[in-house]
């Protein structure tokens, strides 16, 4: 696979959910907003995992992914690239009623 000359833009997301949200249906959620947010834009998108926090003696957790964007046809703006990544969270929150943190 070839290089992309334009840069990818790397933005961190945290989701916050009950304790019994479970990771693969959140991943799995997330992957599929993603996908269809890429087809219509453009872009190229990876979703990679960074870790699962729940707190003791709370009833919430956090589950934290890197999305990865570029443009292949220009450089992608910051705009651009929070835009897009707030189109993917508002998919997810509501489809799962959690939160963004």
């Amino acid at each position: 696979v070839p290089l992309s000359k334009y840069p990818t833009i790397s933005q961190d997301v945290t989701f916050t959910g009950p304790e019994t949200l479970e990771f693969g249906n959140l991943k799995t959620t997330l992957d599929a907003a993603i996908q269809s947010s890429a087809t219509t834009s453009g872009y190229k998108v990876t979703c990679q995992p960074l870790g699962i926090y729940h707190k003791p003696k709370t009833k919430n957790k956090n589950l934290s992914f890197r999305l990865s964007i570029s443009n292949p046809v220009q450089t992608l703006t910051t705009d651009q690239a929070s835009s897009f990544v707030d189109e993917v969270v508002a998919v997810v929150t509501k489809e799962l009623k959690i939160k963004r943190t």
